[in-house]
């Protein structure tokens, strides 16, 4: 049961983590433009985070067996078709049904592991499917960019489709059947379609920028449409007998700052991944393969460092760590918008930086978050970690993608996504560093405040 959960997430993560790399050739492949360019880019965590309580709440209604099993099946048959796509907006549509099976999978694997692994392994076994995330986003960006550019970027969807089927077999013949609560929750559609609606107005709005301006009516009502459905979600939660997010949890003021600082390192420490596989690709011209490996230090520190936090916290607080690593990722992003300009070795002791930054953080935090809410399911604690986590991801990175395109005329915008920016002209290629000195900019002081946030936090502890 656990190898069979550890799979499915494993490879539903790496899924997630290579596309990045191939954006610029799914560009070039549809000669898409820069909107479209960033939805591709955007829309599965998008529809992931949007759904992912609505897909947790339905494991408890309808079984949790039958609702993963479910998960997989979609994620498998929307890999195939996605692999087929003839059309860049039929593969988003596509992407969309990939993100609502990611969604379903995320949310139920670790509450199968809770529910069904003895008291005395749940420990052990939750440490096994936390590697198989971690193992996904460390070879991800070079699996990516090897598939692109051997096989092609359609493999990287094709390539899901044999594992899929693994999994479902798997998950199948192993998992216990379910057993139904005695209490069965309501499902909080009201509450879905507003985080969905809100959520994906936001997005949809700030990816308009790129070509409109942030001036532009459509950006600012879009914007602003967004941010009220998202209040009115809050609202709706708050009132909702069975809310799809308990926000009862953020009473606890020292929580609450834990929870509001692993927002604010998701918005730092998320992006630069994806924003350095552009910048290696469309500025320094290199190939997928070469602008994956360029990447893969940054999850390689991130994954050592998160290791050893978990020994430190024997000797030193939590708390203490997840401010030493909100620091640590400043301090990288701070020396990354500087050594843009001075070449790879000097990128790459800034992304190691940030990878130690958010390897510190990460487990520290959410050893925060466990121990300061006892009273709270480790399911329910998780799952809200995750979804602010993702919210915070999609909007740090449609705000940083239009920022880094917004020095490039209009026409220009596309080449950044379709990696050939550097072949158009020496002055794009210095427009681009420009904008990403203005983004990594944006990440620093997202990486401060959660750096003030945790230490705030602290003190309250």
């Amino acid at each position: 049961m656990l190898a069979a959960v550890s799979l499915a997430t494993f490879l539903v993560s790496l899924s997630s983590n290579t596309l990045s790399v191939a954006v610029p050739s799914v560009v070039r492949h549809f000669d898409a433009s820069a909107l479209t360019a960033a939805f591709i880019v955007l829309t599965p965590s998008c529809v992931s985070t949007s759904l992912m309580l609505t897909m947790g709440r339905l494991g408890d209604l309808a079984g949790r067996r039958a609702v993963y099993l479910t998960g997989i099946g979609v994620f498998t048959t929307a890999s195939l078709l996605a692999g087929m796509a003839p059309a860049p907006w039929l593969l988003v549509c596509l992407q969309v049904c990939q993100a609502a099976g990611t969604a379903t999978i995320w949310a139920n694997s670790a509450a199968i592991l809770l529910e069904l692994l003895p008291a005395d392994r749940v420990n052990h076994g939750l440490g096994i499917y936390i590697a198989s995330i971690s193992v996904a986003e460390l070879i991800g960006p070079s699996v990516g960019g090897t598939i692109s550019e051997v096989a092609g970027w359609r493999w990287i969807f094709l390539l899901n489709v044999p594992v899929g089927i693994v999994c479902w077999l798997l998950g199948r013949s192993v998992l216990q059947p379910d057993v139904r609560p005695s209490r069965r929750p309501s499902l909080d559609i009201r509450g879905n379609v507003l985080i969905l609606t809100g959520l994906g107005g936001l997005i949809v709005s700030l990816s308009l920028a790129q070509d409109s301006g942030w001036a532009a009516p459509v950006v600012l009502f879009g914007a602003g449409g967004g941010v009220v459905l998202l209040c009115l979600f809050v609202t709706r939660e708050l009132r909702a007998r069975d809310p799809l997010l308990d926000l009862g949890i953020l009473r606890n003021r020292s929580l609450s700052l834990a929870m509001a600082s692993a927002l604010a390192n998701a918005m730092a420490q998320w992006s630069p991944v994806l924003l350095m596989v552009l910048y290696f690709q469309a500025v320094a011209g290199d190939s997928p393969i070469l602008a994956g490996v360029k990447v893969t230090p940054l999850a390689i520190v991130s994954a050592t460092a998160a290791t050893s936090a978990g020994r430190l916290t024997k000797r030193v607080r939590p708390d203490t760590l997840a401010v030493a690593g909100s620091v640590i990722a400043f301090l990288g992003l701070a020396f990354l918008a500087i050594a843009l300009r001075h070449g790879y070795p000097w990128i790459l002791v800034s992304l190691m930086l940030i990878g130690a930054g958010g390897g510190i953080f990460g487990p520290s935090n959410a050893n925060i978050v466990m121990l300061r809410a006892p009273q709270v399911s480790a399911g329910v604690i998780n799952g809200t970690r995750l979804m602010l986590g993702n919210v915070g991801w999609v909007l740090s990175t449609a705000v940083v993608l239009t920022l880094v395109t917004a020095p490039l005329a209009a026409g220009l915008r596309r080449e950044f996504f379709a990696g050939t920016a550097s072949r158009v002209s020496h002055a794009a290629a210095l427009a681009l560093l420009t904008g990403y000195g203005h983004a990594i900019i944006l990440l620093a002081a997202f990486a401060l405040t959660g750096a003030l946030t945790a230490l705030a936090s602290r003190t309250l502890g």
